[in-house]
């Protein structure tokens, strides 16, 4: 993890802490319903989503609550939801891939639930290309290394 990001997660975490309980619980049942959205929940994915409940107060032992009942409780604030699009955008990107089972999830739960597709699908667009950006900065810099020895 770059510096910079874990400066940024230390930061959400902060503000999800100030969160009342039933808010944060509603933020990693979405979270986990996201994991699980493409019929895999690997060990890296299980690894990232315990990882991300660590100084909020939440254990995975408290995401019980219904998806549709932690959709509805965290739509009350948009200022919330900018930060629960963040998160689930960054979510499924904890697998590398953004497959079909992903985004016909992400779809079906813009109808379903009448969220903000231009501001949720932005979000994972912007992710996306950051993920990118990085993976060929990565790649450039092996390259520029091979050749240069």
């Amino acid at each position: 993890m770059k510096i910079l990001d874990y400066f940024n997660d230390i930061i959400d975490k902060f503000e999800i802490r100030q969160w009342p309980m039933p808010e944060r619980v509603s933020l990693f049942r979405v979270l986990l319903e996201v994991y699980h959205s493409d019929g895999e929940f690997s060990e890296n994915e299980r690894e990232a989503f315990r990882s991300s409940m660590l100084g909020t107060g939440v254990s995975e032992d408290d995401v019980s609550v219904d998806f549709s009942e932690a959709i509805a409780e965290l739509k009350k604030d948009a200022k919330k939801m900018e930060l629960v699009r963040f998160w689930v955008a960054a979510s499924i990107f904890d697998d590398d891939d953004y497959d079909k089972k992903e985004q016909a999830f992400i779809k079906e739960i813009i109808i379903k639930y009448d969220l903000n597709e231009q501001a949720l699908k932005g979000t994972i667009r912007q992710l996306r290309d950051k993920k990118m950006d990085e993976a060929i900065t990565d790649w450039y810099y092996s390259m520029d290394n091979r050749i240069g020895s």
